[in-house]
């Protein structure tokens, strides 16, 4: 990432505040077929039914906050009045029931002001920055995944002697139908002359562990929340709701896969289990999904829970062998003590959705500054949702000094409210912070209160 000088740096916040932000498509808007029911952001599981896969660029919007990577400042004091004017907004009557915690850190100061800074709070979806994390430095931006049709047995004219075999490879984003569907798997079948099939339809899950829930779920949080979790997924794994459904997602989906395959006129015979995948070279059929940069996107823009299950779990498969939430939170551990950061939290899983997740601002402070130095750092700012302008944050900060200007992840879970991120001040400061607000419940009118320090942050002209 290119360095800026603070000239740049403070014409480019000048223009942050004017420019307005073109359409970016789904990325950019919240799904509209998330569940409504449930208070909480966390409801967000799947991109909106009628999309069959997320966009194929990870830019979110033209109205970007730059965060330079290097420091271009020399070491100085805070702002004049930053610290008093943010101490100011936390002394807000709202907060009064809450436990507020508060790190921030300027670019060319370091941390100049906490707030139990140090103090272990439940993050919500502010976990799906730890995925991110490991998405990216593990897997890679480019990274795809690739689901198979295999066949176990001889091709005798149009029909197969023995199993077809689909082979599930933690792809959170494939679909029933459209471009990138069980749908188009059935096309290529057909394509490669089969018309059918006198043996078993075979589901191959074992990319990951067999856990469908994360440690500290509770029995509401599936399917209301986030699908359970298979290698095998087909929309997100919620197109089905019943117990059977949510105890073995994989070999139900193929239910789907054979009514895929009867309406490209291909008859399949046997039954439905689970089983091991055949050689790849009998493979007959493939979709591959979009590249993890826009997986990753989607996931922290629109806060999507199941994103963030499958891709944690890919992480820990792709290093250690096995798609396990311990494995995959493992290697984001890994990932950050290389740059720098120890994390010291307590991490359960993916989506921040379990009980058992805490963590302290000042991590998530640390971990972001960080990010600063990482040759992805472009991608993940700019799948942060923008103030006033995209995902969770489209209907805040609208008219004041964030908008189109703080780039964060919210968090949103029944006893926690948080806002971790990056914003540049009307002086041209970078900032970058975590206000984590935990309380039983956390009253509605906190994120009013989180929302004034944020903007105060903004507005410092020092």
């Amino acid at each position: 990432m290119r360095r800026i000088a603070l000239g740049l740096v403070v014409a480019v916040a000048a223009l942050v505040s004017q420019v307005q932000a073109r359409s970016s498509g789904s990325v950019a808007a919240a799904p509209t077929s998330a569940p409504t029911a449930m208070a909480a952001e966390a409801s967000t599981t799947l991109a909106p039914t009628t999309t069959t896969e997320p966009p194929s660029t990870t830019t979110s919007s033209s109205s970007t906050t730059t965060i330079p990577t290097t420091t271009t400042i020399p070491p100085a004091p805070a702002p004049p009045g930053f610290v008093e004017s943010v101490r100011t907004a936390l002394a807000d009557p709202r907060f009064e029931t809450a436990t507020v915690g508060l790190s921030v850190w300027v670019e060319g100061s370091g941390t100049v002001l906490t707030q139990q800074a140090d103090t272990d709070l439940r993050p919500g979806s502010n976990e799906k920055l730890l995925v991110a994390w490991g998405a990216y430095g593990a897997l890679g931006p480019a990274a795809t995944f690739v689901t198979d049709v295999r066949v176990d047995g001889g091709v005798e004219g149009s029909t197969l002697r023995g199993h077809l075999v689909l082979v599930g490879a933690g792809d959170p984003s494939l679909r029933s139908t459209g471009p990138h569907s069980l749908d188009r798997l059935a096309a290529l079948v057909r394509a490669a002359g089969i018309t059918e099939v006198n043996g078993d339809l075979v589901a191959d899950e074992s990319h990951f562990d067999s856990e469908r829930k994360a440690p500290g779920w509770t029995e509401r949080h599936v399917p209301n929340f986030v699908g359970p979790v298979s290698a095998l997924a087909v929309d997100g794994n919620t197109w089905r709701t019943d117990p059977e459904y949510l105890a073995d997602p994989a070999v139900r989906n193929l239910g789907a896969f054979r009514a895929a395959l009867a309406a490209r006129g291909i008859t399949v015979v046997g039954g439905e289990r689970i089983g091991n995948a055949p050689d790849p070279t009998a493979t007959v059929a493939s979709v591959r999904s979009p590249p993890v940069a826009d997986l990753v996107s989607w996931m922290l823009t629109n806060s999507d829970n199941f994103y963030a299950e499958m891709l944690l779990k890919d992480v820990g498969q792709k290093v250690w062998g096995r798609g396990s939430f311990a494995n995959g939170m493992g290697v984001v551990h890994q990932l950050a003590a290389e740059a720098g950061v120890q994390l010291s939290g307590r991490a359960a899983d993916g989506s921040g959705l379990s009980r058992d997740n805490t963590r302290r601002p000042r991590e998530w402070t640390e971990l972001l500054v960080a990010a600063r130095t990482q040759p992805w750092f472009d991608q993940l700012l700019g799948g942060l949702p923008l103030g006033g302008r995209t995902g969770t944050l489209l209907n805040r900060f609208r008219g004041t000094p964030a908008e189109a200007n703080v780039r964060a992840k919210t968090g949103s879970v029944q006893q926690s409210r948080a806002l971790s991120g990056y914003l540049i001040t009307a002086g041209g400061r970078q900032v970058v912070f975590s206000l984590i607000v935990n309380g039983n419940p956390v009253p509605a009118a906190v994120i009013a209160a989180m929302d004034n320090v944020v903007s105060t942050m903004a507005a410092s002209r020092g």
